[in-house]
Parts: C-alpha cells; sequence; structure tokens
C-alpha cells in the first residue's frame, strides 16, 4: 500500500513539474506573441543583423518598384504550377534598410508561423533569384489569419519544388 502511494506522490509531483514548465514558457513567450500579432496587423517585418533591427513596412516596398515574375509553386498537396508573383529582390531591399548583407554567410527568414528557411549569401547575390513578394497571380498574399500566404512572401526562384519558400515573413535575420 505504502508503494502506491510513494508511487502517486512521485506522478503528481512530476505533474506539477510539467504544468510550471508549460506556464513558465507561455508567460515567457507573451511578448514574442504580440509582437507576432503587432507585425502582421501592421503588415510589418523585421530585417536584424547584430544589434540592430528595421522594420519594414509594406510602403518600403512598394517604394522599391515591385515587379512580376514567374516562379514554379511545387507543394506537397498540389501538382507544380507555374505562378506569377509580385516582389522585390531581398538584395535590393536589403540594401534600401542599410543593412550589411554582403558580409553575412546566410540569411535566416523566419515566419510567423514558427518555419524557418536558411538561404546563403550566393542565393541572395544571384539576379531575380531571392524575392520578397507581395502578391501571387494579380492577387493580394492575405494574411495569415485570413489563410493567405502573407502579407509577405519570399521565394527562392531556382528552388527546385519551392521547399524553402517562407510564407507569413516576421524577420530576415543575418548570420
Amino acid at each position: 500500500m505504502k508503494t502506491l502511494n510513494r508511487n502517486n506522490k512521485l506522478l503528481l509531483g512530476l505533474i506539477a513539474v510539467l504544468l510550471l514548465t508549460v506556464a513558465v514558457t507561455a508567460y515567457l513567450n507573451t511578448g514574442d506573441r504580440a509582437l507576432k500579432r503587432q507585425l502582421e496587423t501592421e503588415q510589418q517585418f523585421i530585417v536584424s543583423w547584430g544589434e540592430e533591427q528595421v522594420f519594414v513596412t509594406m510602403d518600403d516596398i512598394l517604394a522599391l518598384g515591385p515587379r512580376d515574375y514567374s516562379a514554379i509553386l511545387d507543394t506537397s498537396i498540389s501538382d507544380a504550377r507555374e505562378v506569377t508573383v509580385r516582389g522585390v529582390e531581398l538584395a535590393a531591399l536589403l540594401d534600401y534598410v542599410g543593412a550589411p548583407w554582403q558580409s553575412a554567410e546566410y540569411f535566416e527568414i523566419n515566419g510567423l508561423d514558427e518555419y524557418y528557411s536558411p538561404v546563403l549569401l550566393s542565393e541572395v547575390q544571384e539576379p531575380d533569384n531571392v524575392l520578397i513578394c507581395i502578391a501571387m497571380d494579380g492577387k493580394a498574399l492575405g494574411s495569415k489569419s485570413s489563410g493567405g500566404f502573407g502579407p509577405y512572401l519570399m521565394v527562392i526562384r531556382n528552388e527546385l519544388f519551392s521547399q524553402r519558400w517562407c510564407k507569413y515573413i516576421e524577420e530576415v535575420a543575418l548570420r
């Protein structure tokens, strides 16, 4: 009988520790959720390097004169198809915000959905390859909460299966 009580106490102790861990993690992520909500509702994302951060807006993208590009969208749930995306080259955007991108080894493109896509410097340097897009097939990308891909979608045109495309961009981090 004492063994059962000891086992129950141990089990209750483990459950208490797990609940405390979940509560602390949720508390620590509260600020992160607020920032994510702000970025989505205000149609912004962050470009960061070292201690520097610049918020990029739709006006910034439009100031760079987005153009149309063809790309192949191939997902695990649909057949490959050619799409027309409207966007700007990541390199041009990084120049625009004054980021020292030529000295980065790679870039982390982070989405609001916790997806992360690494992009090499050589890919960004390749003309018309890595794009920050605001529309697809003539339509705005829509927000994450509305079931869209945006408001910003990172497209790598030379990516064979569009596996590293990143929707809902929240940050472009230079590493």
